[in-house]
């Protein structure tokens, strides 16, 4: 009797999970991979037109692959990742301030690191000494991010996408060089906060580069045709969806500020058409959600923009005063979709940088 109570006892200790610290570990892409992500920006010029507060310069979207493992939550729960934007107070500049668009929303790196949900959940590694079968039999499933035994998540791979912003705090003389260069974006973490042991296997990624900011003395206009800024595709039936795509014309004018009277540098323009909503084909389809899809097209080469990317719009060199760049907007049927009726609308911001 004495021993079997012995082996029962050895049993149940077996079946209590272990308790360890809260912890996550990210990696940029895979498993063990690096726990150390760059990107490194292209020189970006400020115009001589910018104001306190204004947004001088944005990034790309940015793409991080994301792998993250070993949760381990206490009271064996499982653990959600978070991206936790502008971790780190960084070396403070006096003209600019930096940020971080996450989701569409901006967090500006003065109010401090500032945690995300990516909505992505870890189930405890403790529990995978265990079958399926003993997770329930313990009555443990309610722990899971499912709450299903057949579906149980050890590790998550994501892609979380975001831009960094520069914001003038007040204008810099003219030959001003910033000493900010290298910039923590963001570090995935758990929910508690961000691990800042240097031996944490956390996911941080650097954006480098910022040292070759440099201030002009010209800026442009930009004028917008038609001038409501509306592009009206009209009324249509399904029929005629599914059979065509229909197309509507734009353009936008710019055009080097002749007031600015000590203009002498020259500079390039870049543009981009931005948007929250859903992308899809390489980013070059807004998904509007009712089963149609927004493309843009450069008529000057017959390409299609992808989203949320700049690309050259003008090189404003000595001689050059104007530039005028026609569009096609173009509305179709999302393939395998049904199209719903009504009215809709997306919105889909025009959006310049300064190089």
């Amino acid at each position: 009797m004495k021993r079997l109570l012995c082996l029962t006892s050895l049993v149940l200790l077996m079946l209590i999970p272990l308790r360890s610290a809260l912890a996550v570990n990210c990696y940029l892409g895979t498993t063990g991979g690096p726990v150390e992500g760059f990107t490194n920006i292209e020189p970006f010029a400020v115009p001589s037109n910018a104001k306190p507060g204004d947004k001088i310069w944005e990034s790309n979207d940015i793409k991080i692959p994301v792998y993250c493992d070993t949760g381990t939550a206490p009271n064996f729960g499982n653990e959600d990742i978070y991206a936790w934007v502008n971790p780190y107070i960084s070396a403070n500049d006096p003209y600019y301030q930096l940020g971080v668009t996450y989701e569409g929303v901006d967090y500006d790196a003065s109010r401090g690191s500032i945690g995300i949900d990516t909505h992505q959940c870890l189930d405890n590694k403790q529990l995978s000494i265990y079958t399926p079968e003993q997770i329930k039999a313990a009555g443990w499933e309610h722990d899971l991010c499912s709450g299903d035994v057949n579906s149980i998540h050890y590790s998550r791979t994501f892609v979380a996408r975001m831009r960094l912003y520069v914001k003038i705090i007040s204008m810099p003389p003219h030959d001003y060089k910033s000493s900010i260069s290298d910039y923590i974006l963001v570090q995935f973490d758990g929910v508690g906060g961000v691990n800042q042991n240097p031996e944490a296997q956390n996911l941080k990624y650097h954006v480098t580069g910022l040292d070759q900011i440099r201030v002009l003395d010209c800026s442009v206009n930009f004028s917008i045709f038609p001038e409501n800024q509306t592009i009206d595709f009209g009324s249509f039936n399904n029929l005629e969806i599914a059979s065509k795509t229909l197309t509507r014309s734009f353009s936008i004018k710019t055009t080097k500020n002749i007031a600015d009277s000590q203009c002498t540098d020259t500079f390039k323009v870049s543009s981009s058409f931005y948007t929250t909503e859903t992308l899809a084909e390489n980013d070059t389809s807004l998904r509007i959600g009712n089963g149609l899809q927004l493309r843009i097209r450069d008529t000057d080469d017959n390409t299609l923009f992808n989203f949320n990317e700049y690309k050259e719009y003008a090189d404003f060199d000595s001689s050059l005063l104007m530039r005028e760049k026609t569009y096609q907007a173009e509305l179709s049927q999302v393939a395998g979709e049904t199209v719903k009726t009504g009215p809709f609308e997306t919105v889909v911001l025009f959006k310049i940088n300064y190089n």
